[in-house]
């Protein structure tokens, strides 16, 4: 929770992405039914910015000592080489008012695939492509008990009503349950978002006919294009973001994704966070 009062989204977007990435404030990306921004109102000013008196506060309400010793993991190869500059500002976001004391280090994917999901990390980056273009995408995969993050997260609620919505036939019912999936988690907080980032694609239309489909990634199909030849079209999809992400050991967590889904450096970006106790 201290963690999610400090960082600073807009300033990772900022700095390291140059705004291509935006903030993302909670775990189903802008753009999808049911997405809300479930953790600005919880965590931080309440406007999306960083407290630091409120991470003070939450931690002596806890009876954490500070300054928090925390070890910070990510891959230098796997998300691009944007992962270096943009962990070293959640570092200096985290330092910053002496609340943590973050031990910042890096291994390459090969060895990092495999110690992820063997509790080798307290903390850890995690970035998620989706296999398909649903909210569900962004729930089953990470929030199960039977979760692909092997974190230990257990909430029978949430695993009750993940399993309801993706069978739910009523599309109000189905996004009721995905807003009250995202409101469970993000008080477990099994892992922060932080990022997504906007597909842009350019598509030329000669030899684009009616009916056929131009399929640019997971979700982004352009069917029907019919526009006069030899002119160029801008298609940006803002609902396939990039996470950016820690995992850590000592609060509820959030699954991290496969590697077939997970090895794209424009995946959406998460701080992943993997629990020593469940509930």
């Amino acid at each position: 929770q201290a963690v999610a009062d400090l960082v600073d989204r807009d300033a990772i977007s900022e700095q390291v992405y140059k705004g291509t990435y935006t903030p993302l404030y909670s775990y189903v990306p802008e753009g999808f039914s049911g997405a809300t921004e479930a953790l600005k109102g919880l965590y931080g000013d309440g406007n999306g910015g960083p407290d630091a008196a409120k991470a003070k506060a939450t931690l002596e309400a806890a009876g954490v000592t500070t300054p928090v010793k925390l070890s910070l993991q990510y891959s230098p190869d796997h998300y691009g080489p944007s992962s270096g500059d943009e962990y070293a500002l959640v570092k200096s976001q985290l330092e910053k008012d002496g609340l943590f004391q973050v031990d910042l280090q890096s291994t390459e994917w090969v060895q990092y695939s495999k110690d992820r999901t063997a509790d080798v990390y307290p903390a850890y980056q995690l970035g998620w492509f989706p296999d398909y273009s649903d909210a569900d995408n962004y729930l089953t995969p990470f929030f199960l008990k039977e979760n692909f993050l092997g974190n230990h997260y257990d909430n029978t609620e949430v695993n009750d009503l993940i399993l309801k919505q993706a069978v739910e036939p009523d599309a109000a019912t189905r996004k009721a349950d995905i807003e009250k999936i995202q409101d469970l988690v993000a008080n477990d907080l099994s892992t922060v978002p932080l990022l997504q980032g906007a597909q842009v694609a350019v598509v030329g239309t000669q030899g684009v006919r009616e009916g056929r489909a131009v399929d640019i990634g997971p979700g982004l199909g352009l069917r029907g294009l019919q526009r006069p030849c030899g002119q160029a079209h801008v298609v940006q999809q803002p609902t396939l973001p990039v996470f950016r992400t820690c995992v850590s050991r000592h609060s509820p967590s959030f699954p991290v994704p496969a590697a077939p889904g997970a090895a794209r450096p424009d995946a959406d970006r998460f701080m992943v966070g993997v629990p020593t106790r469940s509930r």
